[in-house]
């Protein structure tokens, strides 16, 4: 018995550097890389962290969140004031209504009834996008960008999607917080993206 814990944990410790590991330039979670720097609108973006979605054990995305100033407060990321961006790279392929539906239930999950109400428009307008991209397929790299002034950006493989979705800081934030807020969609997600569990 001794014997198999002991190879049950010694396991488990030469399994992560698989899942997560780091070099000057890029960061892989689960073989997909993420650059450690990146610009959005001419802003200069970090990693603040990156880290793997599952659901059943089975592996769905990878996702890394880029701001201009690293915290480790999750209360902190969600104060929208700047560029920012969400990457998003898919582990298999999922349909556009399954997509769609995750992203509803993340956000009536983590904002109250009137906040949902006052973001249906532009809630509606995202459902809308990527359902109309069809399927997204393993592989595929989905990249949410907020520009101040201009809303949030969709794009799929570097290619927009529909037009820029307004609401300005709040819909970024209420969308971010499928991630990062109380009822967060994966808790071992929220904590790789914020680093710690605040």
């Amino acid at each position: 018995m001794r014997k198999l814990l002991q190879a049950m944990i010694l396991g488990h410790f030469l399994i992560v550097p698989a899942i997560f590991a780091a070099d000057s330039d890029f960061v892989t979670v689960s073989d997909t890389k993420f650059a450690t720097s990146t610009k959005v609108n001419g802003t200069d973006l970090v990693l603040n962290g990156a880290g793997l979605r599952t659901k059943f054990l089975v592996k769905v995305y990878t996702l890394g969140l880029y701001v201009p100033q690293k915290s480790n407060s999750a209360k902190s990321l969600l104060q929208v004031s700047t560029p920012e961006m969400i990457e998003i790279h898919m582990l298999r392929t999922i349909s556009a209504d399954t997509f769609a539906d995750a992203l509803n239930e993340g956000l009536a999950a983590n904002n109250s009834k009137d906040v949902l109400a006052k973001l249906k428009p532009q809630i509606d307008q995202l459902e809308a996008t990527m359902k109309g991209a069809g399927k997204t397929k393993e592989n595929d790299v989905i990249r949410l960008s907020y520009i101040p002034g201009t809303g949030t950006q969709v794009f799929l493989n570097g290619a927009k999607l529909g037009d820029s979705i307004g609401g300005g800081a709040d819909f970024y934030s209420a969308l971010l917080k499928i991630w990062l807020g109380d009822n967060p969609i994966d808790k071992s997600l929220k904590d790789s993206i914020v680093g710690s569990s605040k």
